[in-house]
């Protein structure tokens, strides 16, 4: 069966759309990697070298991840002898790669694949997908095995199925990869055992609408607890904490502090207006299940601290999600195919924050510039100190990752002992106790944005007390270059016995 022209003409269009939106951007941003990436591949380098899941060698564990599947992928590299750095980049490419196509036959659940190709589009032009897809973090996996699970479950609930008789026997499969694809979520992101059940919730609420309910539900929750109960298990004995760590040390931590919600809202904002006709029309399960996850995210980020959650990081998946019941809604206030691509298109360029590849490759400059300021610390503490020393430092990821001394984490990550008291306090309380401890070397870390100065929380406190502390003296001071007058810098204090150290 040949295509006609106007067919060949639309397919042509789009794939060249599709290799500039993922080819030439991911290429222009590819230099990028998040400094948090590196926590990951420092428990999996300990557990490679045969000391098990842990931050320092020797000391009890502390889950300072909140994304075991990426530590595993990274023990796999360094058994496999390879670039981990470069499988967990290439790994979030794959994985943008499979949030599409689920995203893709979600949509086309209501819509046909001509304009179900919309949504995939408007979430490649939004510049926090291509950066995070970049970063080296579980960011696209995540937000694609959420997808695929809400599509299985969707599919094995006969949802929009022209005929309930035929093919029966599919909804057990279906469920199953619902319940496996909500499992590895879950070792994915803490917070994703709560979309299950919320989504579950959801289906109990209409479940005289639903085929085979029970069996459905029955299904797909034994499949999750005997996919995910045993890692959930192993992770509460080996680690002793509910949650991992990070979750103590950065939710919830004020709950007047909005600005992950603001800013997800100001993203959302349009599309919510768009989604109005197909919300007016009555109740419908798929559209529910699609928006229950932005609802999720906006309570758990109230008053979450937004360190490394620039570009809505946190909130991508619950973005991808929503985007279908938006183009619903526009097809619904639209009568034209035509109609449907123009508004599209306007949506694209006036709703959608967007960076020119040359804004991508301008964006990288402070992060390869941040790297090469750690490279300049790991060289020093390579020289002049020695594996047994302690060091404090609130930037744990790559300098740690590249160096077996014994690093406490003043951001309180990777530092258990950090969430054993009150949260608002617990970096006065670092400050005051970690002098009785005399570690070898405090490194701070500092923003320098003209006359102003802006230190890690700990660090401001710390700052403050090294100033009248004779115990430690002031070694030396590393910077980026300045941009605008702004730079980073590490201030290195080490004991009075080593000021001759420079």
């Amino acid at each position: 069966m040949f295509l006609s022209p106007a067919k060949i003409l639309f397919k042509g269009i789009i794939a060249g759309i599709l290799l500039y939106l993922i080819g030439f951007q991911l290429q222009a941003v590819w230099s990028f990697t998040v400094d948090d990436m590196y926590i990951a591949l420092r428990y999996a380098q300990h557990w490679a070298d045969g000391y098990g899941i842990v931050w320092n060698v020797g000391e009890p564990p502390v889950e300072g991840y909140s994304n075991f599947a990426y530590v595993f992928l990274g023990r796999l590299a360094y058994g496999l002898q390879f670039d981990p750095v470069f499988l967990l980049k290439g790994c979030g490419v794959i994985g943008l790669a499979v949030l599409l196509i689920a995203q893709f036959y979600l949509t086309r659940l209501w819509l046909p694949a001509r304009l179900a190709i919309i949504p995939c589009l408007w979430l490649l032009a939004y510049r926090g997908q291509i950066i995070w897809t970049a970063s080296g973090l579980e960011t696209t996996w995540y937000q694609a095995m959420l997808m695929s699970a809400l599509y299985a479950m969707l599919k094995a609930c006969q949802f929009n199925a022209q005929d309930h008789t035929t093919k029966t026997h599919r909804w057990f499969v279906w469920a199953l990869a619902a319940g496996l694809s909500f499992a590895v979520s879950g070792m994915l992101r803490p917070e994703a055992p709560g979309v299950f059940a919320a989504a579950l919730l959801i289906m109990l609420v209409r479940r005289q609408s639903i085929p085979r309910f029970e069996r459905v539900c029955g299904v797909t929750l034994t499949c999750f607890i005997l996919s995910y109960g045993p890692y959930f298990l192993w992770r509460w004995y080996y680690f002793k904490q509910l949650l991992p760590n990070p979750v103590y040390c950065k939710g919830f931590i004020d709950p007047f502090n909005m600005t992950l919600d603001w800013h997800y809202l100001e993203l959302l904002f349009p599309f919510m207006l768009l989604s109005a006709p197909c919300l007016r029309r009555g109740r419908d399960l798929g559209i529910e299940l699609l928006i229950s996850p932005s609802v999720i995210y906006l309570v758990l980020c109230l008053g979450a601290d937004p360190v490394v959650a620039f570009d809505n990081r946190l909130f991508l998946p619950a973005f991808a999600m929503y985007l279908p019941v938006a183009l619903l809604g526009m097809v619904q206030l639209c009568n034209k195919d035509w109609q449907v691509y123009t508004a599209a298109l306007l949506i694209a360029f006036l709703c959608i924050p967007k960076l020119t590849l040359a804004q991508y490759r301008e964006f990288c400059y402070n992060p390869k510039q941040g790297q090469q300021l750690r490279q300049r610390v790991n060289d020093w503490l390579r020289q002049n100190t020695v594996a047994s020393d302690s060091v404090v430092l609130a930037d744990s990821g790559m300098i740690p990752y590249q160096s077996n001394r014994r690093f406490i984490d003043s951001y309180c990550l990777n530092n258990k002992n950090m969430t054993h008291g009150p949260r608002q306090t617990m970096f006065a309380r670092f400050c005051q106790d970690i002098f009785s401890i005399q570690p070898d070397v405090i490194i701070l870390t500092a923003l320098v944005e003209g006359s102003r100065v802006s230190y890690a929380p700990a660090d401001a406190c710390l700052h403050q007390r090294l100033s009248h502390n004779d115990a430690y003296v002031y070694v030396k001071t590393f910077k980026t270059h300045p941009l605008n007058h702004h730079y980073y810098q590490y201030l290195v204090y080490t004991k009075d016995k080593q000021s001759h150290v420079h």
